[in-house]
């Protein structure tokens, strides 16, 4: 099903359900000493119900046509536990699996597999958390070893390979390239004394050219801060199939073995020169800055060393070794930096609001009671709600001057209302919202964004300034529905944990002294994404009147409606029948609650306008790199040419770097460049390859999400409506054959998807 037909489960249609006359709860005994109990329809499990094995192995949970297919909990003889979700009888989706050994892993899973973005906690105290594929690591992914190493970067069939970093405890790390978890390639070697070592590595050996600068001599930006010195690891890195991933032997100090210089974790220290230095050529060199001693100023003029060695190695044994001065470079210090993109100006939605704006007072009342209503209940969660708590009521009133109770504020007095407090704190914590970050995005000093709605109501919004919150003016009735379908509702989102319906994060009303009513809700936001939305549709499953009209002015803000998508989506197929389920109960519940008119919102990243706008993530070339260097002022052209390469590892090593490490990066820029440049492959239905690189995982692994949100950074394939019939004629068989100009009309795309305006109620009033 392409995403154009999910609109058929919104508003406008009701989703069959199977209620014939045979369906009937039952509880069964079999010759061979199984045992159900649950729903039966048409002669097999078919609802919820409980299957019990001979051997001591159950399920409970969701059935269809006799498998296991919904949200189930499987318990194996051998006390091993799987909760998440089932495909046809499969673990597909996002589960978390316990071993009896202690491990647990909670993440992405396809056909009884790990696949995708997952987090695996060993029981030896290891921690993985990055991509799978088949059950081992693969693409990108962070190994923390419990004495405090750790690898950020690429993986290949459970081995260190590609492009990564190895940082130690004690300080030590290597950046570069890797293959079969021993460094093979390019790579950069830092003493914690911060001499580094640039050059080729073969099977974890230095194999080649290579140069040794000094402390001082190099700084490289960007790459993530070096741990505390710890106790050294002797341990090995083993295979994911017996316990970890494959790797490098912390420990060894095998790298190395030549005579005159001291090793730690089986690399050169780059602190000293080679022995073949006078006396007084080490107090020279000592007085400079060229030791052991990484305490000075990397940036000090006088500290900075004049020599490097150019050095070469085979097999790791050190063969020749040469000292070149450097007192004719331009600077005393190189540094290494990616040149930034053009980009473009991002729109943000929205007129900020400042003092005297005309939402300024209501601003200030806003922010202040919500920080008093967080604070409080942060401090307050309950462990269990009671029938109460869903109907509680708390009136606060906020002087001026301040009281006992409340902080003194710039606007009038007011008073303050809470509605279900206990509720929507408990929800806060079950989606993973810190009370401070929460408070720091709402109140802090950078003020809200005001915009009107795009709809039929009156509603304004308000935005945080960082996008996370959504704050809706709302009327009377809309808050009444929410109140009366919140028992529900909490129990539907705690169930579903994949939900699409808007996520509420508070209800209040705030009434100013001789002021009207103001009742609103705080709600996450859709499109709170660091990539550039591009089309924004809502979508309800009506042809009737939903069209932009031509004359609108149209931007990235417009809101497109039906008759406007102008694709089709095919998305990868494990999250296709993860997001068609879904979207089932969603509307499912939304039925149950008498409520209507509600839609789907939309949001298309393109890929390709993406790296138009900012260019090439992966530009390692010569010219993408700066340097503070002048390489012609070099008279010797064996270190000349040299350098050149240097620089060229420093450039891959760097951006490895920071690529491994997207959960701490910043600019959106950058993440926009790095989306577009990292397209996924394409089934012969040309759809993504589930769980593969630039998919729905890795987009998640790379905004820093530790599993998959659905409706969130979903990756798929646009297909141009006219094109729509040929596309869905094309199987999954490898004979065929993709029309070059389905090929060519085919767009990747990063879709947001969720479902919006949920309070509107189904009355009487709506059929006359």
């Amino acid at each position: 099903m392409s995403l154009s037909g999910l609109a058929a489960f919104s508003s406008g249609s009701r989703t069959p359900t199977a209620t014939s006359k045979t369906r009937k709860r039952v509880k069964k005994s079999f010759a061979n000493g199984d045992v159900y109990d649950g729903e039966w329809y048409n002669g097999v499990p078919d609802g919820t119900g409980t299957y019990r094995w001979a051997d001591g192995s159950i399920y409970e949970g969701e059935w269809k046509r006799g498998n296991k297919h919904g949200i189930g909990r499987y318990e194996w003889a051998s006390k091993a536990m799987y909760h998440g979700d089932w495909i046809e009888g499969c673990m597909q989706g996002i589960g978390t699996y316990k071993s009896p050994d202690g491990s647990t892993y909670t993440g992405s899973w396809s056909k009884d597999c790990k696949h995708g973005l997952g987090r695996k906690e060993y029981a030896n105290g290891d921690i993985y958390d990055g991509l799978w594929k088949d059950g081992v690591s693969e693409g990108l992914g962070r190994y923390i070893w419990k004495d405090g190493n750790q690898y950020n970067g690429q993986w290949m069939a459970g081995c260190m390979e590609g492009k990564g970093t190895f940082v130690w405890a004690c300080g030590e790390r290597y950046d570069g390239e890797w293959k079969a978890g021993k460094e093979h390639g390019y790579g950069i070697f830092t003493s914690k004394e911060g001499g580094k070592y640039v050059g080729q590595w073969a099977n974890g050996l230095r194999h080649g050219r290579g140069i040794s600068y000094p402390p001082g001599t190099v700084q490289m930006e960007g790459g993530p801060a070096t741990p505390r010195s710890k106790k050294k690891s002797s341990k090995e890195v083993g295979s994911d199939k017996g316990g970890t991933p494959r790797g490098i032997a912390v420990g060894s100090s095998a790298l190395d073995t030549s005579a005159e210089t001291s090793t730690s974790h089986g690399f050169e220290t780059e602190g000293t020169y080679s022995g073949n230095e006078s006396a007084d050529e080490r107090k020279t060199n000592a007085s400079r800055g060229d030791g052991s001693s990484g305490g000075e100023d990397a940036g000090s003029t006088r500290n900075v060393p004049e020599f490097v060695s150019l050095r070469d190695y085979e097999d790791g044994k050190l063969v020749s070794d040469s000292k070149h001065h450097l007192e004719k470079l331009s600077s005393g210090r190189m540094s290494l930096r990616k040149k930034k993109g053009k980009g473009r100006v991002r729109v943000e939605q929205g007129e900020q609001i400042f003092k005297g704006h005309r939402s300024y007072d209501l601003m200030i009342c806003l922010q202040t009671g919500l920080q008093h209503t967080i604070t409080k209940h942060s401090r307050e969660v309950k462990s269990k709600l009671t029938e109460d708590d869903f109907v509680a009521k708390n009136g606060v009133l906020f002087p001026r001057k301040g009281s006992t109770s409340t902080p003194p504020h710039t606007t009038g007095d007011f008073i303050w209302k809470d509605y279900s407090p206990a509720v929507f704190t408990k929800l806060r914590e079950y989606w993973g919202l810190d009370a401070g970050a929460t408070l720091r995005s709402i109140c802090g000093g950078q003020g809200l964004r005001e915009f009107g709605t795009p709809g039929k109501s009156s509603s304004v919004f308000y935005v945080s300034h960082d996008n996370r919150f959504i704050i809706k003016t709302m009327r009377k009735f809309e808050m009444k529905a929410l109140l009366e379908m919140l028992p529900k509702y909490y129990q539907h989102c705690t169930s579903h944990e994949s939900t699409l319906l808007t996520k509420f994060f508070g209800l209040h009303r705030v009434t100013p002294k001789g002021g009207r009513k103001v009742r609103f809700v705080v709600m996450g936001n859709l499109f709170n994404t660091s990539l550039r939305i591009h089309k924004r549709f809502d979508l309800k499953g009506s042809t009737l009147g939903r069209e932009v009209g031509a004359k609108k002015k149209q931007s990235e803000l417009t809101v497109y409606k039906d008759n406007d998508l102008d694709y089709t989506f095919k998305m990868e197929s494990g999250w296709r029948d993860k997001l068609v389920y879904q979207v089932q109960k969603d509307c499912k519940f939304l039925e149950e609650a008498n409520v209507m008119d509600y839609s789907l919102l939309l949001g298309v990243h393109f890929r390709d306008k993406a790296k138009e706008e900012n260019g090439d993530a992966n530009g390692l070339d010569k010219e993408s790199v700066e340097t503070c260097i002048d390489l012609s002022a070099i008279q010797d052209p064996i270190l000349r040419d040299h350098l050149m390469v240097a620089h060229k590892s420093m450039a891959i090593s760097t951006l490895a770097s920071q690529n491994s490490d997207l959960s701490h990066r910043d600019g959106s820029d950058q993440l926009e460049s790095l989306a577009s440049s990292t397209r996924p492959r394409r089934t012969h239905t040309l759809r993504p390859v589930f769980g593969g690189p630039g998919g729905t995982d890795f987009l998640s692994h790379m905004f820093g999400k530790s599993k998959v949100e659905l409706g969130v950074n979903m990756a798929a394939t646009g297909i141009p409506r006219s094109q729509a019939g040929a596309a869905s004629a094309l199987s999954d068989t490898e004979n065929d054959d993709v029309p070059n100009e389905l090929k060519s009309g085919a767009k990747d795309v990063v879709l947001y998807m969720g479902i919006i305006d949920i309070l509107q109620e189904y009355t009487i009033s709506n059929c006359l």
